[in-house]
């Protein structure tokens, strides 16, 4: 009886993060990817039909009623990955929402922030090089802010919680 040994082996573990309302498979190079989830209590796996990239998006993930997990193919060798929260940490789905409106606009925009949790927040205009032009503090979670001296153009407006960027967004100047 003859062994043939073949040079090709399977990757490393993945890691499986949440980030931005999507699971994501750290892995990149694999052939194929399936999402699915087992149910906590019964452990019965449940295949999500059509999810079959390197992540799954999902606003509202029932982290304590399902298990999240990948199967990442590659060199014919399948391996599931599960999802665990980071030790001591829970799980965010409420995100900061940063809204400018009127946008585009030529004069005064007002800044809007849409978030329950405490701290002192800033926000600061930037241009598209990277440029920082104005910061203001935010009070009562609003700002209003002119910009008729800047020129015509796209501006990110970053939004920060104790030293921490928490949101970006963008608004277009006529």
């Amino acid at each position: 009886m003859s062994v043939n040994v073949e040079a090709t082996v399977a990757d490393a573990p993945s890691e499986v993060i949440y980030f931005d309302k999507s699971f994501i498979c750290l892995q990149n190079n694999e052939t194929a990817y399936q999402w699915g989830y087992d149910d906590a209590s019964t452990l019965a796996p449940t295949t999500i039909t059509g999810e079959i990239n390197q992540d799954y998006l999902i606003s509202n993930p029932q982290t304590g009623t399902n298990n999240y997990w990948v199967k990442v193919s590659d060199n014919g060798c399948i391996q599931k990955t599960y999802y665990t929260n980071p030790s001591g940490a829970a799980m965010r789905t409420n995100a900061t929402v940063v809204t400018v409106y009127p946008n585009p606009a030529n004069g005064n925009i007002n800044i809007a922030i849409n978030t329950t949790d405490p701290g002192s927040m800033q926000v600061e205009l930037s241009n598209m090089l990277g440029q920082k032009l104005y910061t203001a503090v935010v009070v009562n979670n609003a700002v209003q802010l002119n910009v008729s001296t800047y020129p015509s153009g796209l501006y990110l407006i970053n939004c920060y919680r104790d030293g921490a960027k928490i949101s970006s967004t963008t608004f277009f100047k006529n």
